[in-house]
């Protein structure tokens, strides 16, 4: 029974030392992969310094080539060797992360994402990470490639929204100075169904000729004025005490004869 015990020991002797060597090999992997992303993205940084110095190209109004051209590379331009060709090459920022120093998905989570991003309003150049067994474990990869010094992985800055919203509300003034032109409604998805709009009553603040509560309604074309008649010029015609019928100059029969 003994030897089956040296043989237990050997392989369990074995096996750590195998798992040692996978250990150092994959860290060695690991290092090599980071070093030469690490370069890629000097060197392209590099380059973009080299042409706004000298001015060879055409630089956008921020001082900074509009794009990065893989032929101002001799061979092969530099790439991200993490992620290798699926990905794309490199993705330019668009407006709305020119204020940004990262791109907002730090992480390659598909085969769309490109392995570097370039920011033309700073001419900044950064490289991606692939998914890990842990977000810290990407953060450290992330930021021994780009220098960085991050602690997310997805942008939480509030820089990006406020920038949303400005492009947001320039979009729509250019939208309704077009409907102003050419009489057109522009829709956008997510907008609901519009509904005539109802012309809203506004009342008076402060109207003094509403009545109030307590107060009888004042009629605006005047008080109303008594069946008795006007007055004469001579004074005020006094009644008689005679039926209506009777004219009370008329006199009596015997007032006539006389």
């Amino acid at each position: 029974m003994r030897w089956l015990r040296y043989i237990m020991v050997a392989v369990a002797l074995a096996g750590a030392i195998g798992a040692y060597l996978f250990h150092q090999a994959s860290a060695e992997r690991e290092r090599i992969v980071v070093s030469t992303t690490r370069d890629a993205v000097k060197d392209i940084e590099r380059k973009i310094r080299y042409l706004k110095a000298t001015e060879e190209i055409e630089l956008n109004e921020l001082g900074w080539p509009e794009m990065i051209d893989p032929r101002w590379f001799d061979g092969e331009p530099p790439r991200n060797v993490m992620l290798g060709a699926r990905h794309p090459w490199m993705e330019v920022a668009s407006t709305l992360e020119y204020a940004l120093d990262h791109p907002a998905q730090r992480v390659a989570i598909n085969e769309q994402l490109a392995g570097l991003w370039y920011n033309p309003a700073k001419g900044i150049v950064r490289a991606r990470v692939m998914q890990t067994v842990s977000d810290e474990k990407a953060i450290e990869l992330y930021n021994r490639i780009n220098g960085s010094s991050i602690t997310e992985l997805f942008d939480s800055s509030p820089k990006k929204r406020i920038l949303e919203q400005i492009l947001r509300e320039d979009e729509e003034l250019e939208e309704s100075e077009e409907e102003q032109r050419h009489g057109i409604r522009v829709r956008r998805p997510g907008d609901e169904e519009d509904a005539p709009d109802e012309p809203e009553e506004q009342q008076p603040e402060n109207d003094e000729s509403a009545p109030l509560p307590f107060e009888d309604p004042i009629d605006p074309a005047g008080p109303v004025q008594e069946d008795n008649p006007p007055a004469s010029e001579d004074g005020p015609v006094e009644e008689s005490d005679g039926a209506p019928g009777d004219d009370p100059r008329a006199g009596s029969g015997d007032d006539t004869r006389r």
